[in-house]
């Protein structure tokens, strides 16, 4: 399977954002792409002042953008995450949807990105954001996937429990910052391909210095064995990989680590 990571620029303007994710989106399907993932908060600034206005519920026009954008271009569109509101409450959610338009999966960010590093970044999620529950995991023809974003990557059982639900990759909306980035986002998106012997695949925004949160970049697929198999850099553009669904299943047999059930599914 041919996926394609869209590492955009995030700006203030929405209609901007959903203008720059439809072509691109677009652009990777030409490119023969089948699975096509955004960043996290792809049509908003990373700000949980914005997070409100920004917000929309299910079936509004961010979702109704997306929709569009994976049935117009007959592709599997996870679509980064967006701030979902329903009644008083506002999640980081990421929608995913077929090549017909169909929804398929609705993941809200469970593990909230509440951090004060000493001398680096301070960011409290959860005075805006609530956070969702469970693991979530979605079917294609090409096989299972679990669904996460970004700080819920840091949290093995997650990812267990993604792994024991089926998933032979896990895909990562996400956007880790320039503290966290250069120190940690390489090294757990492979230590969970590593553990749970699947692909990992992790889209971020493309990094703007002048932005009030700056993040990394650096959108990234590593394999089974924890070999980074592409890496975005800083720009904008897309990343793609080819999965190999039966590396899962040959890592599996070759090192017997997980459960007997789980190594050929």
């Amino acid at each position: 399977m041919k996926l394609a990571l869209v590492q955009m620029r995030v700006s203030a303007d929405k209609t901007e954002n959903l203008s720059a994710a439809a072509a691109a989106v677009a652009a990777a399907a030409g490119q023969g792409a089948e699975l096509v993932m955004l960043p996290e908060m792809f049509c908003c600034p990373y700000d949980t002042r914005c997070f409100p206005v920004y917000g929309e519920p299910a079936g509004g026009n961010v979702w109704q953008a997306l929709r569009r954008m994976a049935a117009e271009n007959r592709v599997w569109l996870v679509g980064g995450s967006m701030p979902e509101l329903e009644g008083d409450r506002v999640y980081n959610t990421s929608f995913v949807f077929s090549p017909t338009g169909e929804q398929l999966a609705r993941h809200r960010k469970v593990h909230l990105f509440d951090i004060d590093v000493a001398g680096g970044q301070r960011f409290m999620e959860s005075d805006i954001l609530s956070p969702g529950e469970g693991c979530t995991v979605f079917d294609t023809p090409f096989g299972r996937f679990g669904l996460c974003i970004c700080f819920d990557i840091r949290f093995p059982a997650l990812a267990r429990e993604m792994t024991e639900a089926g998933a032979k990759a896990i895909l990562v909306p996400a956007a880790f910052n320039m503290t966290t980035g250069p120190l940690h986002w390489e090294l757990l998106l492979r230590a969970r391909a590593v553990d749970n012997q699947l692909f990992t695949a992790a889209c971020a925004p493309a990094r703007d210095t002048g932005a009030g949160y700056v993040s990394y970049g650096h959108s990234l697929v590593a394999d089974p064995w924890g070999t980074v198999l592409a890496d975005g850099g800083t720009e904008a553009g897309i990343l793609c990989a080819e999965l190999d669904f039966g590396t899962v299943d040959a890592v599996r047999r070759q090192i017997p680590v997980l459960p007997p059930q789980l190594r050929d599914i």
